[in-house]
């Protein structure tokens, strides 16, 4: 079971928006991650999806972690969106399972007495006369097969507040030692958990009894590496029981997580004091598993838990594309340095092709690492209150954290330095969109002569132009060893100019609907096209008549590529289109010609 899709209104802070979440061509899910400020309605968004989790379990299961009856989200007027008269939610699961709920401000009689109006939403109708609220759920309808998907898939919440005490504090210290697992078998009842805000104990047990399963029934594990795993049957490397299979997996991660690759072996403490240690190529890597810092271990609690649970599952496990389900993660970040949030988390969340990774994050650093893994064609940013699907370089604390560097003279001196070294004039851009129009715009018109002779970087806007323009004064912009050329779109409100070595070219805006960025030079032929083939990528501004200064005029229709569409709009143009859709390029070509210096 999956999350299809979320409807939300008049929630907390959020509007209203509808999300259809993402699916790969094989049917597997692709990871989303919500962004926004504090306050903007991540969590509340969390929680209507958790309502639906929550309800779920609690329909098949005697001991669920919500008492019976209940519901995980509470209800009530204090959380609706201000000014606003009622909230309204549904979130859609693969399978065609659905939960719905409706709050009004008053019970339902009270409140059509005073507003004389009726809700769009048909559960508005089935609200009882003296009540406020309603709550619909299809799981109770369908056990056997709520039961059966649980059963075999993973569900787990790990929520903001997670936390491991550190292992040198004393009371915890002395009970942290694994023990073997036991598990209840009691109809109806069920030993996996959604909420992990401290599995660590849990985890170091069930792990012992997986590499002991693991090397009882083999005593011949021979070395793995990690690039034998990926996506593959682990048959092919000679799994021989469930247990076995789940240990690659935890190698696997470790492997990850450490960046190291090579022979694998496990070492367990003494019968006193069960501590759990590996090795890698013979170098040990740790003494004891769940004494690494805070950081570490919050990051392979995640990880080893979803394992874990997916073990206590009754289903078999031969390759770690058969782990599968619902991963929920406020705050990823929490307690995580750079380097993990970087470097290790996009490779973790990559690997476990078939769980759904539903995450918050404040980390434009974690963006940029998913990025740079994944492909922004594998996981989603939804952007908070609103709901909108937004790239990486759109995410505003990525502009926050930049705008604070290059306030600094670290990043001045470091851009300084990168033109020092660079053996060609160096051509600033707006936008890496801007970089690939261009890339292909010289292709397609046999211009790709003139463009090697230059690289090109993109500015990361155009502030980061205008700061390059006004970081060389006239005196600087003389001796520079190399000439620097500044690229602006039509509508920057820039004059062509030139001080020294550096040079600054706008486009000459053209009379076309699209009158914006550097999308103004493509051919009316293929922006036609691309709106009728994708209609969400082209905003329309329809014509419409202003007043300024006392006159009246009348403004024509206009077109405008969806911001958080730009990347997708781009892609779609670039295979789609032919040499003359770039035709405008040509003077910009023709300029970078006649200025270049030989």
């Amino acid at each position: 079971m999956y999350v299809k899709s979320a409807k939300i209104e008049n929630s907390g802070p959020i509007s209203r928006f509808t999300i259809d979440f993402k699916f790969r061509d094989d049917g597997s899910p692709c990871a989303v991650v919500i962004v926004g400020k504090n306050g903007s309605g991540k969590s509340i968004f969390l929680a209507h999806i958790l309502n639906g989790i929550f309800d779920a379990q609690q329909s098949i299961y005697e001991n669920p972690e919500t008492k019976k009856g209940n519901v995980y989200k509470i209800r009530g007027g204090e959380f609706i969106r201000y000014n606003s008269l009622y909230s309204y939610s549904k979130i859609s699961f693969t399978s065609q399972f659905i939960v719905e709920e409706m709050v009004l401000r008053s019970n339902k009689k009270e409140w059509e007495d005073l507003f004389k109006i009726c809700p769009p939403n048909k559960i508005y109708t089935e609200i009882p006369e003296h009540e406020n609220s309603i709550y619909k759920s299809s799981f109770l309808r369908r056990r056997r097969q709520v039961e059966e998907d649980f059963d075999r898939n993973t569900y787990l919440y790990f929520p903001p507040n997670r936390f491991e005490q550190p292992n040198w504090l004393n009371e915890q210290g002395v009970e942290r030692k694994a023990d073997y697992q036991e598990f209840h078998n009691t109809i109806n009842f069920t030993n996996k958990t959604i909420i992990a805000h401290s599995p660590m104990k849990d985890n170091q047990s069930w792990l012992l009894d997986i590499i002991f399963d693991a090397h009882a029934l083999d005593e011949t594990l021979g070395p793995r590496l990690a690039s034998e795993i990926g996506d593959r049957d682990l048959s092919n490397i000679n799994v021989k029981n469930k247990a076995h299979a789940l240990s690659i997996v935890i190698e696997t991660i470790l492997k990850i997580v450490f960046m190291k690759d090579g022979e694998f072996l496990w070492h367990i403490g003494n019968r006193g004091r069960r501590s759990i240690g590996f090795s890698i190529n013979g170098e040990v890597i740790t003494h004891n598993l769940f004494g690494l810092s805070t950081g570490q271990i919050a990051i392979l609690n995640m990880f080893i838990s979803i394992v874990r649970d997916a073990d206590i599952s009754i289903g078999e496990i031969k390759s770690i594309k058969d782990i599968s389900g619902i991963v929920i993660i406020d705050e990823i970040d929490v307690h995580l340095h750079l380097h993990h949030q970087v470097n290790i988390l996009p490779h973790l969340i990559r690997i476990f092709r078939n769980i759904q990774f539903i995450i918050t994050t404040h980390s434009p650093f974690f963006l940029l690492g998913m990025q740079n893994v994944l492909g922004n064609d594998i996981f989603d940013i939804l952007k908070m209150p609103e709901g909108e699907s937004i790239q990486v370089e759109d995410f505003a604390e990525l502009r926050y954290a930049f705008d604070a560097m290059r306030r600094t003279g670290v990043y001045e001196s470091g851009v300084k330095e990168e033109i020092a070294k660079s053996t060609r004039p160096v051509l600033f851009v707006e936008g890496i969109t801007d970089v690939s129009y261009i890339k292909f715009a010289a292709s397609k018109l046999d211009r790709g002569h003139v463009l090697d002779k230059f690289e090109i970087r993109e500015a990361n806007g155009l502030g980061g132009l205008t700061k390059l323009w006004r970081s060389y004064d006239e005196r600087i912009a003389e001796i520079i060893p190399l000439q620097i050329f500044l690229i602006y779109d039509c509508d920057a409100g820039v004059e062509c100019s030139q001080k020294g070595r550096v040079i600054r070219y706008t486009w000459v805006e053209k009379d076309k609907k699209i009158k914006r960025g550097i999308e103004n030079l493509l051919s009316e032929r293929i922006v036609a096209l691309l709106k009728g083939a994708q209609p969400s990528y082209v905003d329309v501004l329809g014509a419409h008549k202003k007043v300024v200064s006392g006159v009246e005029m009348q403004v024509s229709e206009e077109w405008v590529i969806n911001k958080s569409r730009k990347r997708e709009a781009m892609e779609w143009v670039l295979a789609n289109s032919r040499s003359e859709d770039f035709s405008e390029f040509v003077p910009m070509f023709d300029f970078l010609e006649s200025k270049l210096v030989h």
